[in-house]
């Protein structure tokens, strides 16, 4: 790094990585006024257009070149200020523009220095747009999973996870009548998959007892996973119930729901048990394998999964706290 590069100040860095390595005798951006950036500057502006505008190349163009000076940017070259107007070009029209920034700035979202709040809002607000316009499910994910890191660094607002919840729950309930346009119908999986992810990420680490068994109720009550994913049911609520159950002792309330629920979520509550006896005798188990309203399916699995109980694992995002 020049000594030039080491004293420019951190948006002077990231705006010469966006524009590139400058012209053999041009005057550095220091002496043209780069170096004194504000988010409200014409500089900035210019970006923010070229992001936004009515052309999708020039936008296409203009993100590439700020990813490519995020990916290349030190902890050094993203002050407050810088962060926000990042975050903030995340309200791009172009929801693949969205995607792709988002993934880049999750790289820095564990240590960027942020003004409390601000960022996730944005980030937010974004993912609310991205669930209303219908966008690729792609970009609702990549907006999560930049949530994720500011929530476990404790830079959300209060407030904000449980309404990422709440409009992926909507989202999902939305579309689960047969008569959606297929146009929307179409994001379902993507879109559940999401919402138990918010669940894990967002909400439980926030929820007593109490809040995680209404939770937990509402989900196997108003959903029935066959209508999402067919014969792959067994994905369904394991995946936001494991996590916090030992805590939460939720056992109780998944045997107390399990005649009212259809049979793929009676499959997701006989996996979970399974999951959370894993290193026990599995008593409730057996239990639930004996039953007469257990589906044979169910039974058949446990029967032959139970000789090798210690060697059971769930999939992989179940177990996680994403």
């Amino acid at each position: 790094m020049s000594a030039h590069q080491a004293n420019s100040p951190p948006w002077t860095r990231i705006f010469e990585l966006y524009c590139g390595p400058r012209r053999a005798g041009s005057e550095p951006p220091s002496k043209v006024g780069w170096a004194n950036f504000r988010p409200r500057s014409f500089s900035r502006e210019r970006v923010a257009r070229h992001l936004n505008g009515a052309s999708i190349i020039a936008a296409y163009t203009a993100n590439d070149r700020l990813v490519t000076a995020l990916q290349l940017a030190s902890p050094t070259d993203l002050d407050a200020a810088t962060a926000d107007w990042l975050y903030e070009m995340l309200a791009s029209r172009y929801f693949n523009v969205v995607r792709v920034l988002a993934e880049a700035l999750r790289s820095h979202a564990a240590h960027i220095e942020l003004r409390h709040g601000n960022a996730g809002a944005v980030v937010a607000e974004r993912l609310a747009k991205s669930i209303v316009c219908n966008e690729d499910p792609q970009t609702v994910g990549a907006l999560m999973n930049l949530l994720i890191p500011l929530e476990k660094r404790g830079a959300l607002e209060d407030g904000i996870g449980a309404a990422v919840v709440e409009n992926l729950r909507h989202a999902v309930n939305e579309r689960l009548p047969m008569s959606t346009p297929q146009s929307r119908r179409q994001h379902l999986p993507a879109l559940f998959g999401l919402y138990k992810q918010a669940l894990v990420a967002l909400a439980f680490p926030h929820y007593g007892a109490a809040e995680v068994d209404q939770l937990v109720r509402a989900l196997l009550t108003e959903i029935d996973v066959a209508e999402i994913a067919g014969r792959s049911q067994r994905t369904m609520p394991t995946y936001e119930l494991s996590p916090r159950s030992d805590r939460h002792s939720i056992v109780p309330t998944l045997e107390e729901l399990w005649p009212t629920v259809s049979d793929g979520n009676k499959g997701a509550i006989a996996e979970c048990v399974i999951h959370l006896e894993r290193h026990t005798a599995g008593e409730r188990s057996k239990r639930l394998a004996r039953r007469d309203d257990c589906p044979v399916d169910i039974q058949t699995e446990y029967t032959r999964g139970s000789g090798s109980r210690d060697r059971r694992r769930c999939p992989q995002s179940i177990s996680s706290d994403r």
